[in-house]
């Protein structure tokens, strides 16, 4: 895996519709946007590089959001986490993502704006 030099955003989702919106809000920001189609490249990328956020969705198959943030945390702790789920997702699986760490759980499809606040707020911590 080769090492990403700005602070980028690590994105985790099997849609297409969902990567085109988060590469839009990182060209936004001049972020770049890693997208990753399975959740093992995710984590060979995360102990590599020191991301600025991950967004990550709830749908990866056989893996439920809390054993998804426990494996994230092993790796970083400290990195902040943005959990997309499908729209009227259970409430229990949002509560379980902001319990396990998750700074927030956005419905799709309309993600946009949240990410937009949270990418602004992430930046600006940095500073």
């Amino acid at each position: 895996m080769t090492q990403l030099h700005a602070p980028t955003v690590l994105l985790f989702d099997q849609d297409l519709h969902t990567q085109q919106t988060v590469q839009e809000v990182c060209q936004q920001h001049n972020i770049p946007c890693a997208v990753m189609t399975k959740f093992e490249q995710l984590l060979q990328c995360l102990a590599c590089n020191q991301p600025l956020c991950i967004i990550c969705s709830d749908t990866a198959i056989g893996i439920d959001v809390p054993s998804q943030l426990d494996q994230i945390h092993t790796i970083n702790s400290h990195i902040p986490i943005i959990m997309l789920g499908e729209q009227q997702v259970e409430v229990s699986v949002a509560v379980s993502a902001i319990k396990a760490g998750a700074m927030d759980f956005i419905e799709k499809p309309a993600i946009r704006h949240p990410l937009q606040q949270h990418i602004d707020t992430i930046l600006s911590s940095l500073h």
